[in-house]
C-alpha cells in the first residue's frame, strides 16, 4: 500500500462509526516529542479511546513510543520486545465483531497485537512466524489462510466473527478462517498472558461488536 488507509481521513464513503466498541489511532495524539513512551511524566498516561467508550491504553511494561512522519506526517504506535500497554477496563469481545488494524511489524515476528494477562486469549499476527493472523478464544484458534501481503509490509488486516466463524481479510482481499465462538475478555495490547509480544508499528485499531460485511469493508478502505 502506497498510502496507509487510516480510518480518520475517510472521507468519500464516509467512517463506519455504528456499532464501534473501541478506537485507537495514532494521529489522536498531538503536540507530542518525537519517540516519546507512553505513561511517561513528559507525555501523560494514555493512548486515548476515540470511540468514547474508555478502553484507553496506558503503560504496561517497556516502552511503547509515539513515533512521528512515519506515514507522510502521521504517526505511529510502536512498540518493542519488552513493551506492552494495559487497557484501562476489560475489553469483551462477546457474539460477531469485527477487529481492523492497520499496522507495520518491524521483522514479521509473531505477536499477540490483544491478550490476557491471566488467561491465553490471542488476536495474533504471523502465527508462528507464518504469513498467517489468529484468533484465539481460550478454547479454539481460528487460524487464517496463508494472507498475500508480506509480512513486513503495512497492511490493513481485518478479523470479522459472524455465528462463531472468524474470517479475515487481507486489504480488500478474503481470507479463509476457522471457527472460534466464545466470549472473550482482553486487558492488554501487544502481549499477553503467554508473552508473545507484539513488535513494530500501529497506525489504527478499530473495534466493532458487529460484523461488518466485506462490502462495508472495502469503503473503509477505498474511500481514504
Amino acid at each position: 500500500m502506497q498510502n496507509i488507509p487510516l480510518l480518520s481521513t475517510s472521507q468519500t464513503y464516509g467512517l463506519l462509526t455504528s456499532n464501534m466498541l473501541a478506537w485507537w489511532k495514532a494521529d489522536s495524539i498531538v503536540g507530542w516529542t518525537n519517540k516519546t513512551i507512553l505513561g511517561s511524566t513528559v507525555a501523560g498516561p494514555s493512548w486515548g479511546d476515540s470511540s468514547g467508550h474508555g478502553y484507553n491504553l496506558t503503560t504496561n511494561v517497556g516502552t511503547t513510543r509515539w513515533i512521528n512522519n512515519q506515514v507522510g506526517l502521521l504517526p505511529s504506535i510502536t512498540t518493542t520486545q519488552t513493551g506492552s500497554l494495559r487497557i484501562d477496563q476489560n475489553l469483551v469481545l462477546s457474539t460477531n465483531f469485527t477487529i481492523i488494524a492497520v499496522y507495520k511489524s518491524q521483522a514479521g515476528a509473531d505477536g499477540f497485537l490483544f491478550g490476557n494477562s491471566v488467561v491465553s486469549r490471542q488476536v495474533r499476527v504471523n502465527r508462528s512466524g507464518a504469513n498467517q493472523c489468529s484468533f484465539f478464544d481460550g478454547t479454539t484458534e481460528a487460524i487464517s489462510g496463508t494472507l498475500t501481503t508480506a509480512k513486513t509490509d503495512k497492511r490493513m488486516i481485518t478479523w470479522i466473527r459472524l455465528n462463531g466463524a472468524i474470517t479475515y481479510m487481507d486489504d480488500l482481499l478474503p481470507v479463509t478462517g476457522g471457527t472460534a465462538a466464545l466470549s472473550t475478555t482482553f486487558d492488554t495490547w501487544a502481549t499477553g498472558s503467554s508473552p508473545i509480544p507484539y513488535v513494530g508499528d500501529v497506525y489504527e485499531i478499530v473495534i466493532y461488536d458487529q460484523a461488518k460485511t466485506a462490502a462495508q469493508i472495502t469503503n473503509l478502505y477505498r474511500g481514504y
